[in-house]
């Protein structure tokens, strides 16, 4: 045998073990994160009544209130900025919630709210009440299972609990801008929050008339560079559920917008299920019917 033969032998065998050990791996990890295959949330769930039989079940835990502090999360926004029917967060929404890093999805979950409820089984002193309550992602939980929640909340356990996506209660309510970082004219960062629902995409309108899309980060801020901007800076906003709005940010101050995404029509969304019976018990999401 040649030794250009030997050679092209030997790397064949060596990118045959490769090849197996990287389709092993890969099956290994879908077979670990099941939720990497589907949806982080399902987002449509949230134009039908009590989330039109869309569940997704976990633990839910406790992680406490910073006492006295805007304790803003993940998602670059804290308690203090306004949200439904023109109060703050704290007096406008019951909970604050810490979702688990898969359906967190990169910050794409950040604004969204939910109905959750505790099912009863669980360890600790202070069970999740069995009446659903009102809640708004705000942060993260990263060592959290799929379908699981962290409350921001004094509390001590680990209780099974289920939840279900919902618009957030806005009223008239525009937009909130608030820049993070040190902005100047060719770079800055910013993060919008006070949405009736979530996120998809960001684009800004650029000095040559054309638009483009932002970067989104982990921390849930949109990123700008390129310029020179000068404000006020016209942004186009699209949400999960495919509207998109304009809006103007008026200076790097940020503050309130002029844009609301449409409140879509939902009798009921908002009140107590009726009784179902469920297709699946099993962790994650779960279908349920009459």
């Amino acid at each position: 045998m040649t030794n250009g033969l030997f050679f092209r032998e030997l790397n064949a065998r060596r990118f045959a073990r490769m090849d197996v050990k990287f389709i092993a791996g890969y099956v290994l990890m879908m077979l670990l994160i099941p939720e990497a295959l589907g949806d982080a949330i399902d987002w449509e769930a949230m134009l039908q009544p009590q989330g039109g039989g869309v569940r997704y079940d976990g633990d839910g835990t406790y992680y406490g209130q910073q006492g006295g502090q805007n304790d803003g999360g993940a998602c670059s926004f804290g308690k203090t900025f306004s949200n439904s029917l023109g109060l703050s967060w704290k007096a406008g929404v019951q909970t604050y919630i810490a979702l688990n890093r898969a359906q967190y999805n990169n910050s794409q979950a950040c604004g969204q709210c939910l109905m959750y409820r505790g099912l009863g089984p669980g360890i600790g002193m202070l069970p999740i009440p069995s009446d659903w309550q009102y809640g708004l992602v705000d942060n993260v939980c990263p060592e959290c299972a799929y379908g699981s929640i962290d409350l921001d909340k004094n509390g001590d356990g680990r209780w099974k609990i289920e939840w279900y996506p919902i618009p957030c209660n806005v009223g008239d309510g525009k937009f909130h801008y608030y820049f993070g970082g040190s902005p100047n004219p060719y770079w800055f960062m910013f993060a919008i929050s006070n949405t009736r629902v979530p996120i998809q995409n960001v684009k800004l309108k650029n000095p040559d008339g054309a638009y483009y899309d932002l970067a989104r980060g982990w921390n849930n801020m949109w990123a700008a560079n390129g310029g020179p901007f000068t404000f006020p800076i016209d942004i186009q906003i699209t949400s999960v559920l495919g509207d998109t709005v304009h809006d103007a940010i008026q200076s790097t101050a940020g503050g309130d917008g002029q844009a609301q995404f449409p409140d879509h029509p939902i009798a009921g969304n908002a009140q107590a299920p009726a009784p179902l019976k469920a297709l699946s018990t099993e962790g994650g999401r779960r279908m349920l019917q009459s």
